[in-house]
């Protein structure tokens, strides 16, 4: 059985998918995953954990374990989801409270200007979509210090070209030509025989059966992330 409750995570997902297929301001599930979070805004952190304390009673990938988020536990919430969740909330600043969003972008701006060093590919892609123009070139000297251009070792878990600049018109796009170019040539090498792509990770044993429903629907996902890539930087046409 899947979580019932709802999560910083899985909103920003929503969101993502909400924003792609341009729901307008009056879309009823665009109101109700921004009510959520404003019910739910932590002001002391500020933002929102990435998942709640009941993850921990159902199958989960490691990573998501409450301990990881609870405070303490070291997770990046600013940036995973905080990030993402500050880039739709300005994307529909109208429907939120400019004092939510002005906390939120405050506690962003000083956290980015802070980073040093390693930074999860997740992270540095939605920090990219926030419109706080003083910190593009931080994010972009981030993403060249943080990219993997070895296709030896993409078979990993680490931050592909791809995954900072997925579109000709992401952020990093312009800093990445390169690296972006071979990446699409290492995923139409690696294209299964029936047409997707495959996770490269795991659950490491965890929920097996669980884990097994998981693979197959990042698998849908993938495949429709790397076509829209391949298509969208001319690689494939139609769709």
């Amino acid at each position: 059985m899947l979580l019932p409750e709802s999560s910083g995570i899985a909103t920003l997902t929503a969101l993502d998918v909400l924003h792609d297929v341009g729901a307008g301001a009056d879309a009823p599930q665009l109101r109700r995953a921004l009510g959520w979070l404003v019910e739910q805004f932590d002001p002391s952190l500020p933002g929102w954990r990435a998942v709640p304390p009941a993850v921990d009673d159902f199958p989960h990938a490691g990573h998501w374990s409450f301990a990881l988020h609870a405070p303490g536990g070291g997770w990046p919430h600013l940036l995973i989801p905080g990030a993402g969740l500050l880039a739709h909330l300005q994307h529909w600043r109208a429907l939120v409270p400019a004092a939510l969003l002005e906390s939120l972008t405050q506690a962003f701006r000083a956290h980015v200007a802070a980073l040093e060093g390693e930074a999860c590919g997740d992270s540095l892609y939605y920090a990219s979509k926030v419109d706080l123009p003083e910190l593009r070139e931080k994010l972009r000297a981030l993403a060249r210090a943080n990219v993997n251009t070895n296709p030896a070792e993409w078979g990993e878990y680490v931050n592909k070209p791809l995954k900072l600049a997925p579109l000709p018109d992401s952020p990093y796009a312009e800093c990445l030509t390169g690296p972006v170019a071979a990446n699409l040539d290492y995923e139409i090498e690696r294209q299964a025989a029936d047409g997707g792509w495959d996770p490269n990770w795991s659950w490491r044993g965890a929920y097996p059966a669980e884990w097994e429903i998981a693979r197959r629907e990042w698998r849908g996902e993938l495949t429709h992330k790397t076509l829209r890539s391949l298509r969208a930087f001319g690689r494939i046409e139609g769709l």
